[in-house]
C-alpha cells in the first residue's frame, strides 16, 4: 500500500475532513504527545483542509490561513508510514498551488526545529530565535515566489 501514489485535494466533506483530522490526531497527538486543547484550535473554521489519500485511506494532511499577504501553512502532517517518499514535498507543494491559485505568493509557517532543514529545502528560510510552541522548539520560517 506504501508505493500506492497519494492524491491530494482541499476538504470538500464532512468525511474528508474527518479523514485529515484522524490523520493529525495520529502524527501530533499519538507520536508527539500534543494535547487535544492545542491541537485543535479557533481557526479550523476560517482554515482551508487538505488531506491526502492514498486509495480511501489518509495518508495527509495540512491546513491553510490566509492571514494579511500570506498564506500560513499549517498542521502539514504524513503518517510514519507514508514518510520518506515524497509525500511530504507533494503535501507542501500542493497547499503552497492552492494559495497560489487564490492570489497568495508569499508564504509563512511555524516549522518544527526538526523539519527545518526539510521547509530549507523547498526555498523557504529561517526568521528570528526558535520559540517553544506545544511542547516542541519551533522556528518561523517565510518564502516568497
Amino acid at each position: 500500500m506504501e508505493n500506492e501514489r497519494p492524491t491530494f485535494r482541499i476538504a470538500q466533506s464532512l468525511d474528508d475532513l474527518l479523514k485529515a483530522f484522524i490523520v493529525r490526531g495520529i502524527v501530533f497527538m499519538g507520536e508527539q504527545h500534543v494535547s487535544y486543547a492545542l491541537e485543535k484550535d479557533e481557526h479550523e473554521h476560517d482554515a482551508v483542509h487538505i488531506l491526502g489519500e492514498a486509495g480511501e485511506e489518509p495518508i495527509a494532511a495540512g491546513r491553510i490561513r490566509f492571514v494579511g499577504e500570506h498564506a500560513k501553512l499549517e498542521r502539514l502532517a504524513v503518517r510514519e508510514e507514508w514518510r520518506g517518499l515524497g509525500h511530504g514535498s507533494r503535501l507542501l507543494g500542493f497547499m503552497m498551488d492552492v494559495a497560489r491559485s487564490r492570489g497568495f505568493a508569499k508564504f509563512k509557517l511555524n516549522a518544527q526545529v526538526t523539519s527545518k532543514v526539510f521547509y530549507l529545502k523547498h526555498g523557504f528560510r529561517v526568521v528570528g530565535e526558535t520559540f517553544m510552541e506545544a511542547g516542541m522548539e519551533h522556528c518561523l520560517m517565510l518564502r516568497e515566489d
